[in-house]
């Protein structure tokens, strides 16, 4: 998914059939509970969703994602250099 500003998503299959565990268990493919993480706010990572953001301004071009097992976030930057974060800081 990609909106208007440049930001987008892109969930794993394992991440996807995760969610979907987690609640109903519709069969992959009419499942839709992945479709609430895709549209958590900026800031609110799930484990397995890949958050990025693309421009004409390199500076702003990014890649996000949250470990599943520890409190941090991953972020490569517009220069392909990565940062760490605490999830609860970042």
């Amino acid at each position: 998914m990609v909106d208007d500003d440049g930001d987008f998503r892109v969930i794993s299959t394992d991440a996807r059939a995760a969610i979907n565990d987690d609640d109903e268990r519709a069969r992959l493919g009419t499942d839709t509970d992945y479709l609430k993480q895709m549209y958590r706010p900026e800031g609110d990572y799930t484990p397995g969703v890949y958050y990025g953001h693309i421009s004409d301004n390199s500076e702003r071009v990014h890649l996000a994602c949250r470990d599943s097992e520890r409190g941090f976030c991953y972020k490569i930057n517009h220069l392909n250099r990565l940062e760490k974060y605490n999830y609860e800081n970042y």
